[in-house]
């Protein structure tokens, strides 16, 4: 179960480490850490949904079909493309120019801020 009071300290401590290290105000940095809670939100959501889905998923030809968006609209649940999962967002390298990644219009994105614009633009 979760520690709310301890959730609540770290949530805290995060923030005065952004005020202190990022000379940014609390209205500067407030909407992209809450886009990262609502990523991280819908990550859990669909991986649940997701597992729903496998469980019963057709094959063919010995593979199973692959999930599709329309199967999370039926379960009431957002679809996130593999950009938009937290998990590719923590995985991502520390050198994100040195990377090559690109963004849906197919230009290169190079700071972690275009990414994660990126991946709240995919899960819209």
């Amino acid at each position: 179960m979760i520690n709310i009071r301890k959730l609540e300290a770290e949530l805290w401590e995060s923030a005065d480490l952004l005020r202190a290290g990022s000379k940014l105000t609390s209205n500067q940095y407030c909407m992209p850490v809450l886009g990262l809670i609502f990523l991280r939100y819908a990550y859990s959501r669909f991986k649940l949904v997701e597992a729903e889905i496998l469980k019963d998923r057709p094959m063919r030809g010995g593979r199973v079909l692959p999930v599709e968006a329309s199967d999370f609209a039926s379960c009431s649940a957002l679809f996130l493309p593999r950009e938009a999962q937290y998990a590719y967002l923590v995985e991502l390298p520390e050198n994100i120019p040195a990377a090559g990644l690109t963004n849906w219009r197919g230009e290169v994105m190079n700071s972690l801020g275009e990414v994660v614009n990126n991946a709240g633009g995919a899960a819209e």
